[in-house]
């Protein structure tokens, strides 16, 4: 089902930052809620009511790592219709442009090569995003 088919009412949207530094991508591990406790995401957060994604991202991206990024084209959207409010995940390229990542709102941060993000436990619409981001013939 298409994001659009979700109503705009009671759904939770989530933006999410792919950050690429010399050939890694920026994983974060979380630290709450406690289900989701110790698992690795990319990095962002919930919309706030009348945020567009890209203010939204940049907001989360400052508060959680302390970093000013640059937000570019969305890469992928996971939807979740079923869940309960539904849940729309939406992937963007970003780029650093001021700071450098620190673990402020999660527990810990990583630098993973592509071919290693299996080793790290991820939420469902990560683990969505990284099997359709490996399919990908340039990362």
């Amino acid at each position: 089902m298409s994001p659009q088919h979700i109503s705009q009412e009671n759904k939770i949207e989530v933006v999410a930052a792919v950050i690429l530094q010399n050939g890694r991508l920026l994983l974060t591990q979380r630290s709450h809620p406690p289900k989701l406790a110790g698992l690795w995401e990319f990095p962002g957060g919930k919309r706030e009511p009348g945020e567009k994604p890209a203010q939204s991202l940049k907001r989360e991206l400052f508060e959680e790592l302390g970093i000013k990024a640059q937000v570019g084209p969305p890469l992928f959207t996971a939807s979740y219709p079923h869940n309960n409010p539904p849940l729309i995940l939406q992937f963007f390229k970003c780029k650093i442009i001021a700071g450098q990542p620190k673990p402020l709102e999660c527990s810990a941060i990583a630098w993973v090569l592509p071919h290693e993000i299996s080793n790290y436990e991820l939420p469902d619409p990560d683990r969505q995003f990284v099997d359709w981001l490996l399919r990908q013939s340039t990362i």
